[in-house]
Formats: structure tokens, sequence, C-alpha cells
């Protein structure tokens, strides 16, 4: 089972509301199921040289250049 929010993960310190803060510049954007979760890491304000990431349960992290990363994009290396 998965936790519901980004403010969940926080309470149960599996993450640290600083690297958020530190990452500034991004939206983090977390849905989840009891089954399944994926996490988007968008630009808050993007260009075509901007990277959006995107991980899910898979615990591969994944990446775009200008576009929205999903599950088919590459694995970020």
């Amino acid at each position: 089972i998965y936790p519901k929010s980004l403010k969940e993960l926080e309470k149960e310190q599996i993450l640290n509301p600083a690297i958020l803060i530190q990452r500034g510049g991004y939206k983090y954007i977390y849905e989840s199921t009891n089954v399944a979760y994926r996490l988007l890491v968008e630009p808050e304000r993007p260009t075509k040289s901007s990277r959006f990431f995107f991980a899910d349960d898979t615990g591969i992290i994944r990446a775009e250049q200008g576009k929205q990363a999903s599950k088919t994009s590459p694995m970020l290396e």
C-alpha cells in the first residue's frame, strides 16, 4: 500500500521536505492507488531545454527534455 500524498511521505519521514525546497523551480505531482504510484517532476516554467522526470512503482526514473516524461520515456542514466 502506497501513501496517498507527498504530505504522507513527509509525515512518515520517508521524504525529507528540504529536498523539495532545494530543487526549486519544479513542481511535484504524486498519484497513488493501493497497488501503484507515479511521480511526475516538471519545471514550473518549462522551456525546450527543460528536463521532465517520471518515476513509478517499478523504481525506474525516466526523463525527457522539453516535454512531459512518461512510463515510455528513456531511463535516466
